[in-house]
């Protein structure tokens, strides 16, 4: 079994080093960004993560290109967001705590920004979702630049299987616990949070047909479930003309005075809860004025640099 794994282990660098012969512009720039951040280098212990620009990223149709702009954003942004201890939680997988609220019947709920590794095709961090310390749904996704400013892309969003419990009856239970708001809903508002910090308007959500496990080389290995395109509709999202959806940052929800009577209690229930999240994530995540006032000039000129003839294309 030792040699098994020694015989993975050289088959993966050879391949990496075959990768990279074609592409060595896009993988010089990412292995000089990852050696240039300790944090980001000393944090992770997959072999995988370094090779991860010759991997499938997000959508099955980007290239290496593509994929190493992602990247590179999504990891700089990260770095300005968060100080050094925050992100080597994240980047270990032991996350940090966005917001914690108490359920309809006393259950503990949190939503985590973490990042699994399992989900790494998918994006570069994720959104975690426990109630009573049980993970029951997760929200991939990447921070990115377009256009000069932070953009959000969304790769992926799947309950978390667990042994004796099905998971349809912990969504059920844990939407009882939000007051009738359903986790997937959660999570999507968690993230226009941030997205609201980061003076983001723009949030990309991937068309389940361009989804990386819809891609050739996994068709017969893993299925997807979750029905995306039905989830973007739901939330006011908007086709696009590369085959993806974009959902706004921002929603402006109904007075309670507007909503049917009988019903006016449960409604301001879920407006307090959301209320709690939104407050919850602006002490963690820093607005974008500040994210800019502490980027030093190295950074600025060092991530200039690199979007200044790439601008991020639609994919």
């Amino acid at each position: 079994m030792h040699s098994g794994r020694k015989d993975a282990s050289w088959k993966r660098a050879i391949r990496f080093m075959f990768h990279t012969m074609f592409h060595v512009k896009t993988s010089a720039n990412w292995l000089r960004f990852l050696s240039g951040n300790s944090v980001l280098a000393n944090s992770t212990t997959e072999a995988t993560f370094f090779d991860r620009i010759h991997r499938p990223f997000f959508d099955k149709r980007s290239n290496t290109r593509q994929r190493t702009q992602l990247l590179l954003a999504h990891f700089d942004i990260l770095t300005h967001i968060l100080d050094a201890k925050q992100l080597q939680s994240v980047m270990s997988g032991s996350g940090i705590n966005l917001a914690s609220l108490i359920g309809k019947t006393g259950e503990v709920i949190d939503v985590n920004l973490t990042r699994f590794p399992d989900f790494d095709k998918e994006g570069g961090a994720s959104l975690e979702l426990t109630v009573d310390g049980k993970t029951i749904l997760l929200l991939t996704f990447t921070l990115t630049r377009k256009y000069n400013n932070i953009a959000l892309t969304i790769g992926g969003i799947q309950s978390r299987e667990h042994a004796q419990t099905d998971c349809r009856t912990l969504l059920r239970d844990a939407t009882h616990a939000l007051h009738g708001i359903q986790p997937r809903i959660l999570m999507i508002e968690t993230l226009r949070s941030i997205a609201q910090q980061l003076a983001c308007n723009t949030i990309e959500c991937v068309n389940e047909n361009n989804h990386i496990y819809r891609a050739l080389r996994y068709r017969n290995k893993r299925v997807i479930h979750a029905q995306y395109n039905q989830l973007w509709l739901l939330v006011g999202g908007i086709e696009m003309t590369n085959g993806n959806f974009s959902i706004p940052s921002f929603v402006e929800e109904k007075s309670i005075e507007s909503r049917p009577s009988k019903k006016r209690n449960e409604y301001r229930n879920r407006a307090t809860l959301l209320h709690s999240v939104r407050t919850q994530v602006c002490e963690v995540i820093p607005p974008f004025s500040l994210i800019n006032k502490n980027t030093n000039a190295a950074a600025t000129v060092k991530i200039d640099a690199i979007f200044s003839n790439t601008t991020i294309e639609a994919l």
